[in-house]
């Protein structure tokens, strides 16, 4: 077990004249990028979106079903940038961002956030392949404060043990054009379980004992309440 911090990181841009979104294929050294500002059509993509959350590591809020749903009932007056980065076919990244758009006259203010962030902080985790995350910022970056004109990025909260965030701070910090300044702001702390990789695993690492009582409340429960196991 351990607790790890919820920090988000939140990225500036200097102000750039709005700029009409380009939407299709981008490629940098076999990197292509996919950008869809709606989920219809996605629906192909589920089961691919899925085993690439799991691989690389994200958390169930960036499950396609978790990030659909959540905008189907919360993104109304909000833009939508899918961003779905491939490798020879294999998805090495997703990133589902909304842009909100905010007006206190006489300004405007957009803001791009992950699909799903709202209160109370979650462990969103977006899944980025490591070998890639360079990459993948500067067009995340590239496209929401030049081509979408966005004012403030804020990704997160990720877990402080995501190792991307380190590519996307120096991105940011590179990216001098782009982004006037980033900082992390830390909200909260969550706590992280270090199971075996198998069930079997887990039982393995029990006393007989153990064993004993577990296969004994399991027979309990299936005599008494019809438990099934899947």
């Amino acid at each position: 077990m351990n607790s790890a911090s919820l920090p988000t990181l939140l990225a500036t841009s200097f102000e750039f004249p709005a700029a009409k979104s380009k939407q299709g294929n981008q490629a940098t050294a076999g990197l292509a990028c996919r950008i869809e500002t709606a989920f219809q059509g996605l629906d192909e993509q589920r089961e691919a979106w899925d085993n690439a959350v799991i691989r690389l590591g994200g958390s169930i809020y960036m499950s396609y079903d978790w990030t659909r749903l959540w905008w189907q009932f919360y993104g109304a007056n909000h833009l939508l940038r899918v961003f779905v980065f491939t490798v020879e076919h294999e998805i090495v990244g997703i990133l589902p961002i909304y842009i909100d758009c905010m007006r206190v006259w006489p300004f405007r203010f957009r803001v791009a956030r992950l699909v799903g962030a709202s209160i109370p902080p979650k462990v969103f985790n977006p899944p980025v392949h490591p070998q890639w995350a360079t990459s993948i910022f500067e067009q995340i970056l590239h496209q929401l404060f030049q081509e979408d004109a966005c004012d403030l990025l804020s990704f997160g909260p990720v877990s402080e043990l995501y190792a991307p965030t380190n590519s996307l701070i120096k991105v940011c910090q590179e990216k001098t054009t782009l982004v006037c300044g980033a900082t992390l702001a830390s909200h909260s702390v969550h706590t992280v379980w270090y199971l075996p990789k198998t069930v079997d695993e887990f039982y393995q690492s029990l006393s007989r004992n153990e064993r004993k009582n577990r296969k004994a409340d399991l027979k309990k429960l299936q005599n008494e309440h019809g438990v099934k196991i899947d």
